[in-house]
């Protein structure tokens, strides 16, 4: 028996576009093709996972209207709220969770950033997120176990590509054998995760007494001993930190035991 040939249907969208009319029909099809095109883009999310703010919904105009005219916060100078944005928002320091375990444990669940009032303010409303929505990153400084190789692995976890893009600011605190190990080996693959996961960031805080156990601990992995002067630690830490994340950043070192508890 012959094969049969397979039998396709064609809905009146695809015949109208295989056999179009005549050329008076045609044109109304091809202006209203770049208006579905846009309306496509326009519903399309952003690949950096914020919001599509680029389409307001209908049965939101009227609001966001009525907010940007009579909100005495929304008419002020975008410059002045910028600025209010910032005290608001900005100058804490956040911890981040390494795994979705150490995210549900009761002690840390207060602490984490989705608890913080800060992250809340975007969602005020649309004007507010699309001038706010990365600040709450920006703005503040991110609390890192000494394992940040585990924490920057499971980042992509909690946080979208334009809130990692973000951060300028991070504070590292403990300091375990792991961190000895990956600035001991400068070319190491694990130390490029920083800047591969945080490009744009420029200031790396540690603790004063984890910075002398840090060259403690790298005199001893290097050369046995550990006889490190007190007051040249601080330097051989910002050299080492330096060479292995990106000789752009500011390494600053100071008392941060608080942010230990």
């Amino acid at each position: 028996m012959a094969p049969r040939k397979r039998h396709t249907t064609r809905d009146s969208g695809t015949a109208k576009a295989l056999n179009p009319k005549p050329a008076r029909v045609a044109k109304k099809t091809a202006a209203a093709a770049p208006l579905r095109r846009s309306a496509r883009v326009a519903d399309q999310p952003p690949k950096d996972g914020l919001l599509n703010l680029r389409k307001t919904p209908e049965h939101l105009v009227a609001i966001a209207k009525r907010n940007s005219v009579a909100s005495p916060l929304l008419r002020l100078p975008p410059e002045l709220r910028n600025k209010i944005w910032r005290f608001a928002i900005g100058g804490e320091y956040i911890e981040m969770p390494v795994t979705q375990r150490l995210l549900n444990e009761p002690k840390r669940k207060d602490r984490t950033a989705e608890k913080l009032a800060v992250f809340r303010i975007p969602s005020v409303s649309r004007q507010v997120y699309a001038e706010t929505a990365t600040m709450p990153y920006s703005a503040n400084t991110f609390c890192l176990s000494a394992n940040i190789n585990m924490m920057l692995k499971n980042w992509p976890v909690f946080l979208i590509p334009a809130y990692r893009n973000a951060i300028v600011s991070i504070a590292l605190r403990y300091i375990d054998f792991i961190m000895l190990r990956d600035l001991q080996d400068s070319h190491g693959k694990e130390g490029k995760l920083l800047p591969t996961h945080l490009p744009k960031l420029q200031t790396i805080e540690i603790d004063a007494v984890d910075a002398m156990d840090l060259a403690w601990g790298l005199e001893y992995l290097e050369h046995g001993m550990l006889e490190v002067p007190q007051d040249e630690c601080e330097a051989l830490v910002i050299a080492r930190l330096k060479e292995n994340y990106g000789e752009h950043l500011q390494i600053v070192v100071l008392d941060l035991f608080w942010l230990k508890g």
